[in-house]
């Protein structure tokens, strides 16, 4: 059955008073609510099923890219269903907008929700997920009200847009198989010096994204740090029973060999939890993981791994830089050579070779989509290097169809018909099946009426659409093929 909510918005001018009905649903994800203003109409709401307009709740804003707010809410809903968390987004916030822009969304959306919801003011929080993270820890420091930023998968902040005069909690989870996993464990130091209080969670799950047990404790970590701060009043209960949920995930960590993850855990929660009430099993585990042999083989091993790690990945940095701008195809070779080594990093016996393994992968990855990013905003559109990175994608992820057909489409726009063949065999190698694509991909109109194109889809998919000649390979269709 569904439970609705009626909430009376009463909306105030100097000129006149109006009121709207707004009909909200609890427990989904909510949109197109009918608000008729240019913030409140783009927003999205998840409203948990025990929401009662008869006290405050905690707010968790997620700063979205175009399109993904409805997806981020559902990824966060069971975790805010669970510590009673409102969750809102707006999908206003599009990339192409100016840092400017962005921050009066923002700012708009929190006081529209201020203003139709019984939100509890001391507990309003960003946050996001990977890149969509990075507006949220800046926030902060530009938005009044904001108190605290939850990070998830994401870079840490940067030290130079903080502002000590900014008085905010910061949660960061990570995978320690992320690119972001050093500079986290890094960033303590700016933390520290820019006096803001800090909880960083790393796990170790073959997910590459945190559960919603994970984003539930942080959650509850928040709250925490907000009674810890004196903004909202201490619940003993609730403290103590987020103490025992991160002494039991210290076991958790240790008895799943992730000595360095439950060492790092043992110690954040003692300092969450210090003053607020004796952290003697806490600070026992810490002790008992430090003393243990895994841990100290494990971080060994990183310490010694560290240093290949950073030279490796300025060796990405500088490498891929020149292959852009010099469109240099030739490279191809040799990062080939490096993918195939990352692979067998990422199957080694030891387990900080394996994680050093994922981290490598994780940041050639993200370096593509950076530069992606970049060539598709320059004018024009720097169809080279999207070549090249389509090329780079297909070594990187070789049973993925987004670098084959990048290609394929690129390549017959400037005629090489040849490179853009052997894509589509490559691409077809690995199982793809969707025919009509490959018909409608843009810029291949006289590709794929050639015989080649036909013989490939004959051999691998059947039934072409254009016939194919008994020897389509004699004399070639294209002048130079």
């Amino acid at each position: 059955m569904r439970i609705v909510l009626l909430i009376v918005l009463v909306c105030c001018s100097t000129l006149l008073t109006s009121a709207q009905e707004l009909q909200l649903t609890k427990g989904r994800v909510l949109e197109d609510l009918a608000l008729q203003d240019s913030v409140g109409s783009r927003m999205l709401l998840y409203l948990p099923t025990n929401f009662d307009v008869a006290r405050k709740w905690p707010v968790l804003f997620l700063t979205t890219q175009e399109g993904s707010a409805s997806q981020s809410l559902r990824f966060m809903a069971g975790a805010a269903e669970r510590e009673g968390y409102i969750l809102a987004a707006n999908a206003a916030l599009l990339d192409t907008l100016p840092l400017t822009q962005k921050v009066l969304y923002v700012a708009g959306s929190l006081d529209k929700l201020k203003e139709i919801l019984p939100v509890d003011t001391r507990q309003i929080y960003v946050g996001g997920l990977r890149a969509n993270a990075e507006l949220a820890q800046i926030l902060p420091s530009l938005v009044q009200g904001i108190r605290g930023v939850l990070a998830l998968s994401s870079a840490p902040p940067n030290p130079e847009l903080l502002s000590l005069r900014s008085s905010f909690h910061y949660v960061g989870v990570v995978h320690r198989g992320d690119h972001h996993y050093l500079p986290t464990v890094a960033s303590e130091i700016s933390l520290r010096e820019k006096r803001i209080p800090y909880y960083l969670r790393y796990f170790e799950s073959d997910l590459e994204l945190p559960g919603e047990d994970l984003i539930a404790e942080s959650l509850a970590v928040l709250r925490v740090m907000a009674m810890k701060g004196g903004h909202i009043a201490q619940d003993s209960a609730y403290i103590r029973k987020t103490y025992e949920r991160v002494l039991t995930q210290v076991s958790v960590e240790q008895k799943q060999e992730a000595f360095i993850v439950s060492e790092a855990l043992a110690d954040m929660g003692g300092e969450l939890f210090d003053d607020l009430l004796p952290t003697t099993g806490l600070n026992a585990a810490r002790t008992a993981v430090r003393r243990s042999d895994g841990f100290r083989s494990q971080r060994r091993e990183l310490r010694n791994l560290k240093l290949k790690e950073q030279i490796l990945s300025d060796d990405f940095v500088y490498y891929l830089e020149e292959d852009i701008l010099r469109f240099n195809l030739d490279n191809l070779g040799w990062w080939r050579y490096q993918i195939q080594a990352i692979e067998g990093f990422k199957k080694s016996d030891e387990h900080e070779e394996r994680l050093m393994g994922k981290r490598l992968h994780s940041y050639i990855d993200a370096l593509i989509e950076d530069y992606e990013t970049l060539a598709f905003a320059a004018k024009p559109v720097d169809e080279d290097a999207l070549i090249l990175l389509g090329m780079l994608r297909t070594l990187s992820h070789p049973t993925a169809s987004e670098g084959y057909l990048r290609v394929i489409s690129l390549t017959s726009k400037y005629n090489d018909y040849g490179t853009a063949l052997f894509y589509l065999e490559e691409l077809l190698k690995t199982g793809y099946r969707d025919k009509q694509k490959l018909y409608d991909l843009e810029h291949t109109a006289l590709l794929r009426i050639g015989p080649e194109f036909n013989a490939l889809i004959e051999k691998y998919l059947n039934d072409p659409r254009y016939e194919v000649p008994e020897n389509p390979d004699e004399g070639g269709f294209w002048p130079g093929y």
